[in-house]
């Protein structure tokens, strides 16, 4: 029988005193899954309910946590493990037939004394206790009728599946202890071996918008949404102007001419003429990508609440001057109407509102000046990162020409991150190797994180730049709630003030403080934070007694704060506002 334990999860420790002394507090769970991997991390907890397992993984540069209680009985007499996949913020009471990552003693009895034991449908035969783990045994059984084995750790308190080779579901695993310090190498290790493999994210802010997982947990009971408040940053663009493409086409179109390219510069130099062919005038606009960002993101803002949208709900949208950002709101609102011709769009923009829609205060522009004094270290850093020898020599005859190796590389580098946004079916990504590719997005993500979220370098100026547009948000819900009918507030404006924002409201995985350059990338991924077409929804909901609880997307997926929350992503407005004061 095949059936056996989807979800993969071998770490954990037991509560009690007694697994207290012989467990880690914290054990690591590796496992690989057809092909990928994944590793999990978890401390243990004993409670009045039995056992529970707090877990965690790093996922997309954001914590992910969860947990599995196990009742008394089910510790003893368990004859199943549980097939519940972890998902994130979600806790499990397990039933009393089932485990979570470890046998129940009686099994673990079975196997000792008659050799033999059944889990999950599964009957195992005892082979051997040769190996160890944590100075006890290992008890090593195996599915004699389809191949499966596994190892349990020989203790009556605590019989952890410790390793399963062999499994028919492709599903197998290790255990070992865990330390702060092996924790730090290996979320470095998980997050670049996922950027890795998705070039994309390693575009920063270039990377172009993710379709959002869109999962949702249920309002409380008696609640319903009655207002939106909303900041987007443009969708997917061009790069900034024409001639951050020129300038790289002109290289090659004079090298060109003097048949100084190699074969792979040639290849490039006809892709390059593809590129300005079609982004030339285009410089810093939004593309049809972009548009089609925001229209569909309206569109599911309106499917998921429909009843904030019902008649003649007031819709106001609040916009950067910006082209790129006007054209972005015109999408958005325009997607509105398609759903409900009746609603009252009103759009505003001009200088006045530039005010907090795109405000920079004057410690901001101070921290980016090329003298600020972080800037030193900086470019020593990107003088680490940023080697372009290879690429050089792979598409010049004579790379000893080129007087700016670095500036070509890295102008390169934009075009290539660009495609997403502009003409996806053109890559540029086979000229850099990953690490290359890594060491780049290192540096640009080292210099918006200091600029623009909690880098304690930074000294907060980017946050606090933010106050005027957290201002107007908390006011025009104020405002919007003592009303009472439903509205909308929608601002479009850019990737910094929405990054600056996010730190200063707290929202989690926006705001960490990282004082380690090497580490800042740990810490803060811009790319997360603002792809293109990211944006911040506030939802707001009230029950028949007038208590207001609001909800926080972020890139249309549930959001949290350093509060107490009433019911998962949920939080009371009141306790919101003093957060934020």
């Amino acid at each position: 029988m095949k059936r056996f334990v989807t979800l993969c999860a071998g770490l954990f420790a037991l509560g009690s005193l007694t697994a207290q002394s012989l467990l880690p507090d914290t054990l690591l769970y590796t496992y690989h899954l057809h092909g990928q991997t994944r590793k999990y991390e978890c401390h243990f907890q004993s409670s009045t309910e039995g056992l529970r397992l707090h877990w965690r993984i790093l996922r997309n540069g954001a914590w992910q946590t969860g947990s599995y209680t196990m009742s008394p009985t089910a510790l003893t007499d368990a004859t199943s493990l549980s097939l519940l996949h972890p998902e994130d913020t979600r806790h499990i009471v397990l039933p009393d037939y089932e485990t979570f990552g470890l046998l129940s003693t009686h099994a673990l009895q079975s196997l000792k004394e008659q050799g033999t034991c059944t889990y999950s449908g599964v009957t195992y035969r005892l082979k051997d206790s040769t190996e160890q783990a944590l100075g006890r045994p290992l008890l090593h059984a195996a599915d004699p009728r389809e191949g499966g084995e596994l190892w349990v750790l020989d203790c009556p308190a605590c019989p952890v599946i410790w390793k399963m080779r062999n499994n028919p579901l492709e599903i197998n695993w290790t255990v070992s202890p865990y330390s702060a310090r092996t924790r730090q190498a290996t979320a470095g290790d998980d997050l670049k071996s996922q950027l890795l493999s998705c070039p994309e994210k390693l575009g920063s802010i270039y990377y172009a918008y993710p379709t959002p997982f869109g999962k949702r947990t249920p309002e409380p009971e008696g609640y319903h949404p009655v207002y939106i408040s909303h900041y987007g940053r443009h969708g997917s663009r061009y790069l900034t102007d024409d001639e951050r493409y020129r300038t790289v086409v002109q290289l090659f179109d004079s090298l060109s001419a003097r048949k100084e390219l190699t074969l792979l510069g040639e290849d490039v130099h006809r892709r390059l003429q593809q590129v300005w062919a079609d982004a030339e005038g285009h410089g810093g606009q939004l593309s049809a990508i972009g548009d089609r960002q925001h229209r569909e993101i309206a569109r599911r803002m309106f499917q998921t609440f429909p009843s904030v949208f019902e008649g003649e709900t007031p819709v106001t949208a609040v916009v950067s001057t910006s082209q790129r950002c006007i054209m972005s709101m015109a999408a958005f609102c325009e997607s509105l109407k398609e759903q409900n011709p009746r609603l009252q769009v009103k759009r505003l923009t001009g200088d006045r509102y530039m005010r907090y829609i795109h405000y920079s205060s004057a410690d901001v522009k101070a921290l980016e000046r090329p003298d600020a004094p972080w800037q030193k270290d900086y470019q020593a850093f990107c003088k680490e990162q940023i080697r372009p020898d290879r690429l050089i020599a792979q598409l010049f005859r004579h790379p000893e020409r080129i007087s700016r190796p670095d500036d070509v590389m890295m102008g390169l580098y934009w075009i290539a991150v660009n495609m997403q946004d502009t003409t996806p079916e053109l890559s540029f990504f086979d000229l850099f190797t990953p690490e290359e590719l890594f060491g780049i997005w290192q540096t640009i993500n080292y210099r918006m994180y200091i600029c623009n979220a909690c880098a304690p370098t930074g000294q907060q100026a980017g946050p606090r730049s933010a106050r005027s547009l957290l201002d107007d948000i908390v006011q025009k819900a104020d405002a919007a709630l003592q009303a009472n009918v439903p509205s909308v507030d929608l601002r479009f404006g850019h990737d910094t003030n929405l990054i600056r924002l996010l730190a200063l409201m707290q929202v989690e995985g926006c705001a960490r403080r990282e004082t380690n350059p090497d580490r800042y990338y740990l810490a803060w991924q811009d790319f997360r934070v603002s792809p293109m077409a990211a944006n911040l929804q506030l939802i707001f909901y009230r029950n028949g007694k007038g208590d207001v609880l609001v909800k926080l997307l972020h890139n249309e997926e549930e959001a949290t704060l350093p509060l107490v929350s009433i019911n998962g992503p949920y939080y009371d407005w009141k306790e919101v506002k003093r957060l934020w004061k």
